[in-house]
């Protein structure tokens, strides 16, 4: 059974939209930090029957007191719709709790698996030798011998579960000892970024909290440790400290759980510059150095920053055209031009109507955008008009600055290689779209498009990906099983029961990168199954998920196989793939409102079935 809260709340899984509409308290409460104020608001939306959060499991093992914080870990991740179970660990034994199978930590996770560790530290409690004062003749020893102890606990961790880390890298009081805090700070400073080193190499299972990133962009230089609370129950933040905590740990947990958004839509005047350019005129404009040009530079700059990560910018705007790119041609300089937009409407048309057009356009759902403008008028219309988007309260460029670079719908647990070319692949799509309209046929713009495929055999490089796709593909995903990373692992491991493999596609306009995959599991020793079967909405309409079907199966013959199970399990959004694969001549043998499912014989499937003739496939 569930461990529940301590307040007796077990709440249903969903997706958290209900609870978010308490946001704005929560936010309130958070702010002040108070015990009874966030154990009261926690009571409320316990209460409430159509809160109905996210729930995630998280195991704590820790060398510091984390208990009397949970109300307050709890109500930060309720500001994102996620409700954590918290299972703390035996106090202060890492080792034993992650090595020895009858621990309580490994035993709650065979009873029901942990969705995540949370590892947090002193380094004092976790590497002693480095707060000792060594010597210079054992100093490389000491350091040697405390690294290797604390990435064994780092990868044993992440064996079981995806992993947070916070080792506190606090410095020590001034040592009695002349002249050795100096040296000692050193140590401490190289210690903590061989563990961030570390870290990075087991990425994206394993990642840090960053308190300071969250203090600076909270307050800034803040104390967020108290020296009479750690004293008196062994807790070292100081208030302070536990919202800074708190929101930090949210800030790392959700990404992981909830989706983030794809396209940001920016609106032009007193969003991407200050000033309305048709009244204003280009010169008239705020984008310089000085307040308040200065913000909208940064603001510039952190949509910049999204877009070379993945995200997808557009501009939608009401305008003339020609202004807005007057703007651009008149300031080269700018941290955004005209091209960093994968789709524009420049228009006085209603936003709303433009924005379903450029979603029709990138074939990405409306839940997928984000919409940012300074005029309370255009965000109340596209809330009620389109209430899919996600409309930030932006009325000033401090707001909508503070939105891009803290909030919640732009954090990704990892970036991949796919991430980086995104926005060029969007705009390589426009290439694409004018090749078909030019074409007599589909087959004659297929052809012209000298498509290539490549399929691999899954690996542990290819992990990051293969959970990405898992976690965001929608459309055409015929199963939507979303595995978590350490299941992925697990999985690599065992060839004999699992495989997977991905489908790499380029034209004569770009690579694309990995747009698909598959992963089979055993049944007996001639059936498997299907587990998931997947492409991302990039690649649709052009015969890739026939071609990486037709691999698969013929990769499953050569191992002695003779029938597939594969599986429709119906979402909201798949319902493209519903006959998928009775068009490949599969046989239906099961059916009820949750799923259908159907049989695959490999012999007549070769019979009937060959890989589109215009994809080169290898």
């Amino acid at each position: 059974m569930l461990m529940k809260h301590s307040l007796g709340w077990n709440p249903p899984v969903s997706s958290g939209s209900n609870v978010l509409s308490y946001q704005e308290e929560i936010n309130s409460v958070l702010v002040q930090g108070i015990p009874s104020a966030c154990r009261k608001l926690l009571k409320k939306i316990c209460e409430d029957p159509s809160a109905q959060p996210f729930k995630v499991r998280i195991g704590v093992l820790r060398s510091f007191s984390l208990e009397l914080l949970e109300d307050l870990l709890c109500l930060a991740l309720l500001r994102w719709g996620i409700f954590p179970e918290f299972f703390f660990a035996d106090f202060n034994v890492f080792e034993s709790e992650l090595l020895d199978p009858k621990s309580r930590l490994n035993q709650e996770h065979r009873n029901l698996p942990f969705d995540v560790l949370f590892l947090a530290w002193r380094m004092p409690d976790l590497v002693p030798g480095i707060w000792n004062y060594p010597s210079a003749s054992n100093f490389s020893e000491v350091l040697d011998h405390s690294l290797a102890r604390v990435r064994q606990i780092m990868e044993t961790a992440l064996s079981i579960a995806p992993v947070l880390a916070l080792p506190l890298n606090e410095q020590p009081a001034d040592s009695v000892l002349a002249g050795t805090r100096a040296r000692q700070n050193m140590i401490i400073s190289a210690h903590y970024s061989l563990i961030v080193n570390a870290a990075a190499d087991l990425e994206p299972g394993f990642s840090m909290v960053d308190l300071n990133h969250q203090r600076n962009s909270i307050s800034g230089n803040a104390s967020i440790f108290d020296r009479k609370q750690e004293a008196l129950c062994h807790q070292p933040f100081s208030n302070f400290g536990q919202i800074v905590l708190a929101t930090a740990l949210a800030k790392s947990v959700a990404p992981r759980f909830i989706s983030s958004a794809k396209v940001l839509a920016l609106d032009a005047d007193n969003t991407l510059w200050g000033g309305i350019v048709g009244e204003d005129g280009v010169e008239g404009l705020q984008l310089h150095q000085d307040f308040p040009g200065n913000l909208y530079l940064k603001l510039q700059t952190a949509a910049r920053i999204l877009s070379e990560n993945g995200f997808l910018l557009v501009l939608l705007s009401k305008n003339d055209e020609y202004l807005v790119k007057e703007v651009f041609e008149k300031n080269k300089d700018l941290p955004l031009n005209y091209d960093s937009f994968v789709a524009s409407r420049v228009n006085w048309d209603n936003k709303a109507n433009n924005l379903i057009e450029i979603s029709e356009e990138l074939n990405l759902g409306l839940d997928q955008f984000v919409f940012l403008d300074e005029s309370a008028y255009e965000r109340e219309n596209m809330r009620a008009l389109l209430p899919e988007v996600r409309v930030p309260e932006t009325p000033d460029v401090l707001s909508m600055l503070d939105y891009l670079e803290n909030g919640l719908d732009f954090l990704k647990v990892s970036i991949t290689s796919e991430d980086l070319g995104r926005t060029q692949d969007y705009k390589a799509q426009k290439h694409r779209s004018k090749l078909e309209q030019q074409a007599q046929s589909v087959e004659e713009f297929l052809t012209n498009l000298q498509l290539e495929a490549e399929v691999q055999v899954w690996n542990k490089d290819l992990l990051p990906r293969i959970h990405q796709l898992l976690d965001k593909t929608n459309q055409f995903n015929l199963t939507t099983r979303r595995h978590s990373l350490a299941q992925l692992t697990q999985w690599l491991e065992q060839p004999n029961l699992f495989h997977g493999q991905v489908i790499r596609v380029k034209d004569r306009f770009g690579d694309q990168g990995i747009v698909g995959l598959s992963i089979v599991k055993k049944l007996d020793h001639d059936e498997w199954e299907l587990d998931s079967f997947l492409l991302s909405c990039r690649a649709l309409g052009r015969g890739v998920q026939e071609a990486l079907l037709f691999q698969t199966l013929s990769d499953l013959e050569n191992r002695g196989t003779s029938r597939v199970i594969g599986k429709y399990i119906p979402t909201r959004k798949n319902s493209q793939t519903a006959s998928f694969y009775q068009s490949k001549g599969a046989r239906k043998v099961h059916e009820s409102a949750a799923e259908v499912t159907y049989q695959i014989v490999l012999e007549d499937f070769f019979k009937h079935q060959k890989p589109p003739a215009w994809i080169s496939l290898r």
